[in-house]
């Protein structure tokens, strides 16, 4: 009867006999007693009992912890209570051999230690044993403590360059630390930023590697974003071995682990790795994480002794990488700082020892790097790594990695990386080889930077002030009418948007001064730089702007012209800008009237929505005239200009509806304006035969004389390119004839420009109709397509969502379309189904002069009529050119002289091929070897064979017959037979016409490979002289020891040159040609027994023919010589040479076994003899067989020579 539940366990151990486990039922201060009575079931054996204590747990001084050695006594604390005494150890040796504290009979669990006896920087050991009222002693578990002074941090100050908190001063920290111990010391730094709740690190790993940031197999990241780190494998700590002399990390085959987060993860971020290395590894991964799924990746590595940045991209578009790899050998033993860098989302840059030594940019536009695996630091590399940084979302410059390097840690952020009323502040960490002191530096806000209105604006009522902010609470707003805000007219506080704004009903018109403060729960910032503002009074409509020097600020929009007058504003003071803020300027049906008149010198006009309806929209007569950003329309002049010095317009609209369809975006500059200058939208429409409009962009520039622009553009926006192709456009120039002013536009910017032109007349912008292609394209309009290079991958359709890879190389989306190839390349270097040329439910598309290989189809068509294609090579693609099913059938398909090529591309074994097709919705052609097996009496193929598959009607097909191939054989081209393959052999010849050097048939359905082959023997085709043929004959002597057959040609007992003789022994499968000499004599060296026929051929001679039975000369014997010597034995053999020939054809397929025959000249096989066949690259060692043959298979096109031992 047990007094309590049982477990499972438990009951199980009962069940096997041994009731013995107690567990979970235990508390500190037990002592439990088990006792044991034996039995053999009828008389009970002595009861034998032990007692025992249950462990107990040590509290306080952590293990492996620090101590303050300055401040004693030290508290000792344990959980074991209810005992009657315990005892302390305390001893520098992990025996306890000479205890430093040995206290006994402590009533208490806990014991305060002074410090006599006890050293500063030594690690001691310490134990508890308990005396229970049972008289049983126990011993706790042993820990060790280390007493030391932790280093202090005595100054931690953060300041701008200057002082004043502004964004264009660098942020600079200034820490020292003492250690009271003078222990060595090192510090991490840790940048952090307001974010509205919390200071937020810019870095998402801190790992200094220091003995207190790391616990068993935790590394801590000090970081905000606790990042922290677990070992795995071969990992220890270097507490004395780091670039600074204290705590690294060794790896030994282990490598960290640290989690994903979207923290560690770079997306389209900019980013810094900043770490020390010191290894002898030549390959290794000091960084690296990637996607379970995806390409996308980023890493650090060792590769050759360098080190390695790179990253790679794909999730949802196209893959890319960009590497960047360090000239320094890093892997020489020595400490090494390396910096990596991901800046302008597609280039990385690596640094060693804080100087840049390379860089490396995608062609990809995909910018993310999605990666969804944990983080590994380390991984099969051995060596020391020390302060490891991952500066998340920040790209540090030149200076602030030069900075790391030489001082160890980030002392300052550049002013470009701080923004208005930012909060910073520094975390710093202290350390000395046992301890961590972390402090933080005093919080700075950045100044916030006021925006609008301009310094000396002059405004009128309501009131709008901006400045440039981030992300405070709040701001406070000061106005005042004394430049000392001694008694502000406003102080406005806890606002919290970026602008105030506020009626002037209670302001009487007055000078301003304005600045603001940002404000949150941590920091305030200081004030801004006061500006100041005329207060107006009521809203301005159509004024004199006659103050020097002012700004004028609309708050309103401006109607018609100044009473009395026909003009809206009339400039007359110099130095003068109008900021319309976003307002129109309208006529109202004033005649002869301008928007803006000036004749003051620097004039400036800006942000006008729109100026519309005047006569003349501004008008300038003193020098230094600006418009900035403002659009005109439906004026009947946009701009006029009398003589003048620097004239400057930028981001101007010419707009003809005021709509902005159809607008132009011009900025230009002239240095020198003659005595009348108009510039306005032009609606003349583009005539010139060889472009087309660009959305109607004109601009009309009527000069009294020829006027020089020092600059010129004209700009557009990405959604007016959708249906251009940018790098075709033109600037074009119309006076009378037709000019091309650039063809070269910059594509990223959007922008066309010409510098230090005459230009008087209408300037268009304009698409050339034939494009240049120079990568690979989505085509989306009709015309006529130059590629102008070799050609990779696929398209990319870029629009407002982003940039998409297409599924071909030119995809063709638009009828009537003409592709040259000027013989480039079309090469496939990515992953997956793609295409070289495709189109879907086009007409009229015609692709000529190209080369496509490596894409899943070479050329696929689906619903397109009337296509057209010669000179295409295609090679190595999955297939070759496909008609592929869809909504309808193809139709009109007609491919002239193209090339479809055995894979290698080397043009060794290809076949060029013309067919047409009325209609198709599944036709898929590619090349092929000739089947293996010939029909009977065609032993002979030209390896010109492909594969046509399909259920549809070849309207047309003919296959090209080199002449040079088929004479090389001793053919002719009326030799060549049409046979096809699927399965059985058919031959078409009976079908076939042979013209032009070309195997043609037509109407064939339901086939599969077609290959050209020669019969077994020649047909010499007899000449149709246009008179007699002369006489012919011939005699033959064959001679010994040469087995030399000597042929003689004679025309009435005349000796003749110029015969063809062609000697052939068909069981030997020997065949070979020669042509008679000066003495009428033909000679060929025999290598076999038998008949051998003897024809001989001339032009307008008879042919003549004979045989003869030859009979090879003896094999010589072979000699023995033997050389009697004290102990050596010398045997000389000498044996004839031996004749090597092949019985395959001249030509054979690839891949197919080749026969080398090896007969001595009696014509008896010669067996075991070694024989190297030579190839453009291989060679092969065969040994022949019993019957003096040996076999092969030829794996590479070529010429193939033999040589025998």
């Amino acid at each position: 009867y047990y007094k309590r539940a049982l477990s499972s366990e438990q009951i199980l151990r009962i069940y096997q006999g041994d009731p013995t486990l107690v567990s979970n039922e235990t508390l500190f201060n037990q002592t439990w007693k088990f006792c044991l009575t034996p039995t053999d079931g009828k008389v009970d054996g002595i009861t034998n009992c032990n007692t025992t204590a249950v462990t107990f747990t040590l509290l306080s001084p952590k293990n492996d912890t620090f101590v303050n050695y300055s401040s004693p006594p030290y508290n000792f604390t344990w959980d074991f209570t209810g005992q009657n005494a315990y005892n302390i150890l305390i001893d520098n040796n992990s025996d306890f051999s000479s205890p430093e504290i040995n206290v006994t009979n402590i009533t208490s669990v806990n014991y305060h230690a002074v410090s006599s006896g006890l050293n500063q920087g030594e690690t001691y050991y310490w134990k508890v044993i308990v005396n229970d009222s049972s008289g049983f002693n126990y011993t706790s578990q042993v820990w060790q403590f280390t007493l030391n002074d932790p280093p202090n941090i005595t100054q931690a100050v953060l300041n701008s360059t200057s002082l004043t908190n502004t964004t264009n001063e660098n942020l600079t920290s200034y820490v020292t630390i003492v250690d009271p111990n003078s222990d060595p010391t090192a510090k991490a730094v840790d940048w952090r930023v307001w974010t509205g709740s919390s200071f937020q690190s810019i870095s998402s790993l801190v790992m200094p590697f220091e003995k207190a940031t790391i616990s068993g197999s935790k590394v801590n990241d000090l970081s905000s974003f606790g990042n922290d780190a677990t070992i795995s494998g071969s990992v220890s700590l270097a507490n004395n071995g780091g670039r600074d002399g204290l705590g690294a990390l060794n790896f030994s085959g282990g490598y960290l682990v640290v989690p994903h987060s979207s923290s560690v993860d770079m997306l389209g971020r900019h980013t810094t790795f900043s770490l020390w290395i010191k290894t002898t590894d030549t390959s290794a991964t000091l960084l690296r994480k990637s996607h379970s799924t995806y390409p996308d990746s980023y890493s650090l590595s060792i590769v050759g002794g360098k080190a390695v940045f790179s990253i790679n991209t794909g999730d949802g578009g196209p893959y890319g990488t960009a590497t960047a790899t360090s000239t320094t050998t890093v892997s020489d033993g020595n400490w090494h700082h390396i910096a990596a860098v991901r800046t302008g989302l597609h280039t990385v840059s690596i640094y060693v020892d804080g100087v840049k030594e390379a860089s490396g940019s995608m062609s990809s536009h995909w910018t993310q790097v999605n990666t969804n695996s944990a983080l590994t630091i380390g991984e099969g590399y051995n060596g020391l790594i020390d302060d490891l940084y991952y500066f998340y979302n920040t790209q540090l410059t030149d200076a602030q990695i030069a900075n790391i390097n030489n001082t160890g840690t980030l002392s300052f952020i550049d002013s470009s990386q701080t923004s208005p009323g930012q909060t910073w502040v520094v975390n710093v960490s202290a350390f000395d080889p046992y301890t961590i002191q972390a402090n933080s530096t005093n919080a700075l806000t950045i100044v916030p930077e006021p925006t609008s209105p301009a310094n000396n604006s002059f405004i009128s009522d309501p009131v709008q002030l901006q400045w440039l902010f981030n992300g405070q609470t709040e701001y406070r707003v000061v106005v005042d009418n004394n430049a000392d805000f001694s008694s502000p007219e406003i102080d406005f506080t806890n606002t919290t948007s970026s602008s105030l704004y506020f009626n002037t009903t209670s302001l009487p018109p007055a000078t301003y001064y304005w600045k603001v403060q940002a404000n949150n729960t941590y920091e305030r910032s200081g004030f801004s730089i006061p500006r100041q503002f005329q207060l107006l009074g009521a809203p301005l409509n159509c004024f004199n702007a006659n103050t020097a020097g002012s700004t004028y600020v609309l708050t309103t929009n401006q109607v018609g012209v100044i009473s009395g007058s026909n003009v809206c504003i009339n400039v007359s003071a110099n130095n003068v800008v109008i900021d319309c803020n976003g307002y129109n300027i309208t006529n109202n049906g004033a005649s002869n009237a301008y928007a803006l008149y000036s004749t003051a010198t620097n004039t400036t006009l800006k942000n006008c929505a729109n100026i519309d309806g005047y006569s003349v929209g501004a008008y300038g007569t003193a020098d230094n005239f600006s418009i900035l950003d403002t659009s005109f329309y439906n004026n009947t002049r946009d701009l006029l200009f009398s003589p003048l010095s620097g004239l400057n317009i930028s981001d101007v609209v010419l707009d003809s509806n005021g709509n902005k369809i159809n607008y132009t975006n011009l900025s230009a500059y002239v240095a020198s304006v003659p005595s009348s200058l108009e510039i306005s939208h032009s609606s003349q429409a583009l005539s010139n035969t060889s472009y087309t409009s660009f959305e109607n962009k004109a601009v009309l520039v009527n000069a009294s004389s020829p006027t020089t622009f020092n600059s010129f553009s004209v700009s557009w926006t990405d959604g007016e390119a959708t249906n251009y192709y940018e790098q075709d456009l033109n600037l074009l120039l119309y006076n009378g004839s037709w000019s091309n002013l650039n063809n070269s536009p910059d594509i990223t910017n959007n922008l066309l420009s010409i510098t230090n032109k005459q230009i008087n007349g209408t300037i268009f912008l304009g698409e050339s109709k034939e494009h240049q292609v120079a990568s690979c394209l989505y085509i989306k309009k009709a015309g006529t397509y130059n590629i102008a290079a070799n050609l990779y991958g696929v398209a990319i359709l870029k629009n407002s969502s982003g940039e998409f890879p297409q599924p071909a190389c030119i995809q063709v989306n638009a009828s009537d379309v003409l592709v040259i190839g000027n013989s480039f390349n079309i090469t496939n270097n990515i992953d997956g189904t793609n295409y070289g040329i495709y189109s879907t439910s086009r007409a009229n598309i015609t692709a000529n002069n190209i080369a496509i290989s490596n894409y899943s189809n070479g050329v696929r068509l689906e619903n397109v009529s009337n296509f057209s294609s010669s000179s295409l090579r295609l090679f190595n693609n999955t297939a070759d050119f496909v008609v592929a099913p869809y909504s309808a059938n193809s139709t009109n398909i007609s491919l002239t002289d193209v090339s479809f090529e055995e894979p290698s591309g080397s043009r060794i074994n290809y076949t060029e091929l013309s067919l047409f097709i009325a209609t198709s919705n599944n036709t898929t052609v590619l090349w092929s070897n000739t089947p293996s097996t010939l029909p009977t009496g065609s032993n002979v193929s030209l390896n010109k064979s492909i594969n046509i598959s399909g259920i549809f009607t070849l309207d047309n097909l003919s296959i090209t017959i080199p002449t040079s191939l088929v004479s090389s054989m001793l053919y002719t081209v009326n030799d060549v037979q049409l046979w096809k393959w699927n399965g059985t052999w058919t031959n078409l010849s009976a079908n076939t016409s042979i013209v032009s050097n070309r195997a043609q048939i037509s109407n064939l359905s339901k086939f599969s490979i077609f290959s050209l082959l020669l019969p077994s023997e020649p047909t010499v085709q007899p000449v149709q002289p246009s008179e007699p043929n002369k006489p012919l004959s011939i005699s033959s002597t064959f001679s010994c020891p040469s087995n030399k057959l000597t042929v003689k040609a004679t025309s009435r007992g005349r000796k003749l040159s110029g015969v063809r003789v062609v000697v052939k022994n068909s069981k030997a499968s020997y065949v070979e040609s020669s042509t008679t000499n000066s003495k009428g004599e033909a000679y060929f060296t025999l290598t076999a027994n038998g008949t051998y026929s003897i024809r001989a051929s001339k032009s307008n001679y008879d042919t003549a023919s004979s045989s003869k039975s030859i009979t090879l000369c003896q094999k010589p014997t072979q000699q023995q010589n033997q050389t009697n010597e004290t102990s050596t034995e010398k045997i000389i053999v000498t044996t004839s040479p031996i004749k090597l020939i092949i019985t395959a054809p001249q030509l054979s397929d690839l891949n197919s076994s080749v026969a080398v025959h090896a007969f001595y000249t009696n014509s008896s096989p010669a067996s075991g003899i070694t024989i190297t066949a030579v190839g453009p690259t291989k060679s092969y060692t065969l040994t022949t067989d019993s019957q003096g043959i040996a076999t092969y298979k030829p794996t590479e096109p070529g010429l193939y020579t033999y040589t025998s031992t």
